[in-house]
């Protein structure tokens, strides 16, 4: 199954966000005057990293993420300046056993929404450029490499009906062959009912593989329960992968786990804590290429 665990951004900070990252649609229910500031992350309830957040008034202006996976200490800072009012620039460090990278993401924005990212590192540069509907929603992102042009990677297509995501495709492009992966959302009313992923990934039809149900407290998803089938079968049957989400009163995300059968059962745990604020932590995410239009509950929307 494929996982929505994202570890920080290139590799850790992404805070685990995104098996939580779900962008909750437009018809918005809670207005968060909160910010995020930092999160702890747990393996079967032992800690295993830890992420901050800093602002400088309503702007984030630094990421640190500090933590050990299989043994190996993992230490990221994410240093974030604002040029003028249409462009970021963040700098990246990473050490992973004393040894140290560097690379550095320039965002292009219009209208406060990001057009284009471009990451330059060790082993090259690629960009993320993104288009939008008249709603200001983002119908298609597009990944690019760069050899002695820009070259196109991947391309992924946002699909609404009323307001609401009810599918995304993303159609990877190599010199042997595409590879397609799609997720089609249904609904009941405005609440999430089921996401079906599916791909081609041995060159044929799409074979639907995964599925997630949802279950809501409220106005707020609560659970998402993961199925599976074998190649051929029409039999979707439960995988273990559940993720529980718990907010606070004010509808705060507060805390979110997933027990994974893949990891061997390991339950993961992130927990969040906030202050009064606003910030543009969600514009920061979708600038580095975490999430768009993603499907899991985010800590704010701000």
């Amino acid at each position: 199954m494929r996982t929505k665990l994202f570890i920080l951004i290139p590799t850790f900070i992404i805070l685990a966000f995104v098996f939580l990252a779900c962008k909750k649609q437009d018809k918005e229910t809670f207005l968060f005057n909160h910010r995020i500031t930092s999160v702890a992350h747990y393996s079967n309830n032992i800690l295993s990293g830890q992420t901050s957040v800093e602002y400088s008034g309503n702007n984030v202006s630094k990421i640190i993420g500090t933590g050990s996976y299989n043994g190996v200490s993992n230490n990221e800072t994410y240093i974030i300046t604002y040029p003028s009012n249409n462009s970021i620039n963040i700098v990246m460090t990473n050490i992973v056993n004393n040894q140290t990278s560097t690379e550095t993401q320039d965002i292009t924005l219009s209208n406060n929404r990001v057009l284009e990212s471009i990451n330059v590192n060790s082993n090259g540069k690629n960009k993320i450029s993104y288009v939008y509907n008249s709603d200001g929603k983002v119908v298609k992102t597009s990944e690019y490499d760069y050899t002695t042009t820009w070259v196109l990677s991947s391309e992924t297509n946002y699909t609404y009906n009323s307001g609401k995501l009810t599918e995304q495709s993303t159609n990877s492009v190599n010199q042997t062959q595409n590879y397609l992966e799609k997720d089609i959302i249904t609904y009941t009313g405005e609440e999430i009912k089921e996401v079906i992923y599916s791909n081609n990934q041995s060159g044929g039809a799409l074979i639907e593989l995964n599925k997630d149900i949802y279950t809501y407290s409220g106005v707020a998803i609560s659970k998402i329960t993961g199925y599976s089938k074998n190649t051929g079968t029409p039999t979707w049957v439960a995988s273990g992968v559940v993720t529980d989400f718990v907010y606070d009163s004010d509808g705060n995300l507060i805390s979110e786990s997933r027990t994974d059968p893949y990891a061997g059962g390991i339950i993961y745990k992130d927990t969040y804590t906030y202050q009064d604020g606003s910030g543009n932590f969600l514009q920061i995410l979708e600038a580095l290429g975490i999430f768009n239009n993603s499907l899991y509950p985010i800590p704010h929307k701000k």
